[in-house]
């Protein structure tokens, strides 16, 4: 019978014989690379490094599965048919910087699928001193006949202005000559916006959110599955398909 150390030696072996192995295979690769690089593929180094990127976007996403049935409050916005393929709810946030590009990047495309239903919901975080007044506001828009992505997308596409509001606290009055911008009556948004429907509107799309496990923005359902935070739109469209109903 052998005894303790012969075998401790033989495990020791059989370790540095595998860390030299990965080593090995670690510094081929990088080896590769940098021969492709200089060989004049650089557009495959980059295909590559893009593919691992997105592989490390869709992990860290980490999708899990929730109880629709615990949504009970109505969107603020839908796009699409009645009887679509595939679902889409949103969180956002509209102080959010990640949800306007993803809005932006992922989501305009898709309005006029008529496979797919868009549904926007108002996720606004207590850490953004006017992401609910903006929400607020976004409501009254819409109720006035304002098109919320059109709404939602000005704000996106001059965040820097709109930054610059909150910094001034002039929000109130931009916000309001956004909407008169885009076709909403100043008299019927005045009266909106001290309305409190508005405000149990957007706690009830919170407490949804809440519920159904939305922890952060932008969030977005597919079929019953949650994902939270920004995914490019490959990476989007890839969990589209895999998790449609």
């Amino acid at each position: 019978m052998e005894n303790i150390e012969q075998s401790s030696g033989r495990a020791m072996k059989k370790n540095f014989r595998s860390f030299f192995t990965y080593l090995f295979v670690v510094i081929a690769c990088i080896t590769s690379m940098l021969i492709g690089y200089y060989c004049g593929t650089r557009n495959g180094v980059e295909i590559a490094t893009n593919a691992a990127l997105e592989f490390l976007e869709y992990k860290a996403s980490d999708p899990v599965e929730t109880d629709l049935s615990r949504l009970t409050s109505e969107p603020i916005a839908v796009y699409g048919s009645d009887s679509p393929e595939k679902i889409v709810m949103v969180f956002t946030d509209l102080q959010c910087p990640s949800c306007s590009t993803f809005m932006e990047e992922s989501l305009k495309n898709l309005v006029e699928d008529r496979s797919i239903r868009l549904e926007f919901f108002d996720y606004p975080s207590d850490s953004h001193k006017y992401a609910r007044l903006a929400a607020a506001y976004t409501r009254c828009a819409v109720k006035n006949g304002v098109d919320y992505l059109s709404y939602t997308g000005h704000l996106n596409a001059d965040y820097s202005e709109w930054s610059s509001m909150l910094k001034e606290s002039n929000v109130s009055e931009y916000l309001l000559q956004t909407s008169i911008k885009y076709g909403a009556d100043e008299d019927s948004m005045n009266l909106c916006i001290i309305n409190d429907d508005v405000y149990q509107e957007i706690d009830s799309n919170i407490a949804d959110a809440a519920a159904l496990g939305v922890e952060g923005t932008p969030s977005f359902i597919i079929g019953n599955h949650l994902i939270t935070g920004y995914v490019s739109r490959r990476t989007f469209n890839s969990m589209l398909n895999e998790f449609s109903n």
